[in-house]
């Protein structure tokens, strides 16, 4: 029975319909982002509020009855793909604005900012975590996490402002860059006391 053409047909048109709720619900969801984020502008404020509220209303960690965003892991890998894309493009476009002149006048300044914008969080962190009976190593991941600094949310907001191009605009586009290198060089650090534990436990 389940090998008729009748059966064929109703299993091909049901794949069909799941297919076209998931495009609808993609559609969906980038209006609602392209909504908010006009709200927001008409109300003076920068759209990437409105981006990141409509995520978390309407993505998969917020209230069931607004999802727009199948909580699975074929659907993340898709928007994580996208989002990847969109955050390149948006880096690409505001790097067309960056000046090297600039940057080089305000190469130490920048550094500075970096250096205490990635380790003061680290700090604090562990601070934090080991007075609440954390250990610290569990500090140290925390402080790992708050460290970068988002360069795609700090270019979008210095180019809604006209400010890229101005010796501040240039010192934090500088050291959001050199801050997620300094980050990354700490979650490699921390990939290796992960590792260094394992390899502890198993020789245990």
């Amino acid at each position: 029975f389940f090998h008729t053409p009748s059966s064929s047909f109703l299993r091909a048109m049901l794949h069909i319909s799941e297919e076209f709720v998931k495009i609808i619900q993609i559609v969906a969801f980038l209006a609602v982002i392209w909504i908010f984020g006009r709200i927001f502008k008409a109300m003076k404020l920068s759209p990437l509020i409105g981006w990141i509220l409509s995520g978390i209303l309407f993505g998969p960690s917020g209230p069931q009855s607004l999802h727009l965003i199948q909580d699975n892991e074929h659907s993340m890998e898709l928007w994580k793909l996208l989002g990847i894309v969109g955050v390149t493009l948006m880096i690409a476009e505001s790097g067309t604005h960056i000046h090297f002149d600039k940057i080089k006048k305000v190469g130490a300044s920048a550094v500075v900012i970096a250096l205490i914008g990635t380790f003061l969080p680290l700090l604090l962190s562990i601070i934090l975590v080991v007075s609440l009976g954390g250990t610290v190593k569990a500090g140290f991941a925390t402080g790992c996490a708050l460290a970068p600094t988002s360069v795609g949310v700090s270019l979008k907001l210095l180019v809604e402002n006209g400010a890229l191009n101005s010796i501040a605009g240039q010192t934090i586009v500088t050291a959001a860059f050199l801050d997620d290198v300094f980050s990354i060089i700490l979650f490699v650090v921390l990939k290796s006391m992960n590792e260094e534990t394992d390899s502890l436990h198993l020789v245990l």
